[in-house]
């Protein structure tokens, strides 16, 4: 299973058109505006430097236009976006694969069995979701682990998880003052409280 920034991209379309047509002093240059084909011409956002929405705003018109292409032409948008920052780009493939779980811990997220356990029916493809036929012509089984299956529901909470920073009394601090440290590169960040609910099939 492969990570994805699809759903983000989704969410940043309409902020991108609603913010177009609102905001006078953010123009959007494209390059289906300019006539060019897609790859030619990165999309940019003339604002005032250093503004963190504005910088939003163009990687998300990067993240929207990029999967309009493939993968070496939707590199090409990423060259100078302000999060990537990278001209030698060559992918956005991304560097997560399998399940990512261990990964999420690291986040700050928390996992919980006995969560876990309370949604697997939602991964019984059968008699949850009615979709046997289609797993069949796939060679897919549809069982939930519980069942003895392959397919697992995962929650994944982010608060109160073990890598959340503990106080000087080593207990948590309130949700909305938790924080984490990335250990990749040591920067520290706020939870946000989501509830995530994510398959894996083994």
């Amino acid at each position: 299973m492969r990570a994805s920034a699809t759903t983000f991209a989704c969410l940043m379309v309409g902020a991108i058109a609603r913010v177009a047509s609102d905001t006078a002093s953010i123009n959007l240059i494209s390059a289906r505006e300019l006539d060019v084909p897609l790859w030619a011409e990165p999309v940019t956002a003339v604002t005032a430097a250093g503004n963190k929405w504005e910088d939003a705003l163009k990687s998300g018109a990067n993240l929207f236009f990029g999967m309009q292409t493939d993968d070496r032409k939707a590199s090409f948008f990423f060259k100078t976006d302000p999060y990537v920052q990278d001209p030698t780009i060559q992918t956005v493939q991304s560097s997560h694969d399998g399940d990512m779980r261990e990964d999420f811990i690291k986040w700050g997220y928390k996992e919980d069995e006995a969560e876990n356990a309370k949604i697997d029916k939602e991964c019984d493809f059968d008699a949850y979701h009615r979709m046997k036929r289609a797993f069949d012509e796939l060679g897919i089984n549809t069982a939930s682990k519980a069942n003895g299956g392959p397919n697992q529901c995962v929650q994944l909470d982010h608060r109160n998880g073990d890598k959340v920073v503990r106080d000087k009394d080593n207990k948590l601090p309130p949700i909305d003052q938790q924080k984490y440290i990335d250990d990749s590169c040591g920067k520290e960040y706020r939870v946000s409280a989501t509830l995530l609910s994510i398959l894996t099939s083994y």
